[in-house]
């Protein structure tokens, strides 16, 4: 699930009573936000992002930026921040 928020843009339904959602909840990787499952917060996208592109590269799925990778990075940055800073991404993946 959070592979395919973070990369693919997929957008789930909140349902506190779904366990796979209510444990990501409880450890406080996602929330809901206008109905939706969304990353918690910058340090949890940025270190999930960081973490699934590893995990990539390791097992060769990929040999550098997988493609596609700038086009994903910023609708995932303005899809999850634009509320809190506005139209740009700002961070480590700058």
């Amino acid at each position: 699930m959070l592979h395919e928020i973070l990369f693919r843009g997929v957008r789930y339904s909140f349902e506190i009573d779904n366990p796979s959602i209510s444990v990501r909840v409880m450890f406080g990787f996602v929330k809901e936000e206008e109905n939706a499952v969304m990353i918690a917060n910058r340090l949890f996208e940025t270190k999930m992002y960081n973490l699934f592109l590893s995990e990539a590269e390791l097992d060769g799925r990929h040999k550098g930026n997988p493609v596609g990778w700038e086009e994903n990075r910023g609708n995932c940055c303005m899809r999850y921040n634009r509320k809190r800073i506005g139209n740009s991404c700002v961070g480590k993946f700058m």
